[in-house]
């Protein structure tokens, strides 16, 4: 997850786009452990190199 300052001038919109400028970089790096191996899942449970997330 990542976090996302809420600003008191946000519209949805605006709140939306920075939102989702951060998923697109998370999604990146979340591509990248899953290649290297170091993102599993094991018995229902999301890991990241041997730990739970």
């Amino acid at each position: 997850q990542a976090s996302v300052e809420v600003i008191d001038t946000d519209t949805t919109e605006s709140l939306a786009k920075r939102v989702l400028l951060e998923e697109h970089k998370l999604f990146l790096k979340v591509i990248h452990w899953f290649t290297q191996g170091r993102l599993k899942l094991e018995k229902n449970h999301a890991m990241l190199d041997g730990k739970i997330l």
